[in-house]
């Protein structure tokens, strides 16, 4: 994948572990350079995005927030279907 800001840098991105050559990716984290191969690719099950359904984002904001956490309606996407709402 091409730098953002390098002209000419290139970095090697790993689908299958979710890493890339990036500094950001070197860490574990989930980089523009992953996410771009995943939304506009479509490649690769990256194990460290971020949850994209509303089971993960309620349970990121059970962690964030605790008790005073929306309910779980709150994190339900505009065209998502729940047909099984087991939390935990």
């Amino acid at each position: 994948m091409p730098s953002a800001t390098e002209k000419g840098l290139m970095y090697e991105v790993d689908t299958e572990i979710g890493w890339c050559e990036c500094m950001s990716g070197r860490t574990g984290a989930f980089c523009k350079h992953q996410a771009l191969i995943y939304s506009h690719l479509g490649v690769g099950e990256f194990p460290n995005a971020p949850p994209i359904d509303s089971k993960g984002r309620y349970l990121l904001g059970l962690l964030a927030l605790g008790d005073s956490c929306p309910d779980f309606d709150f994190f339900i996407g505009l065209k998502e279907t729940v047909t099984e709402v087991s939390i935990l």
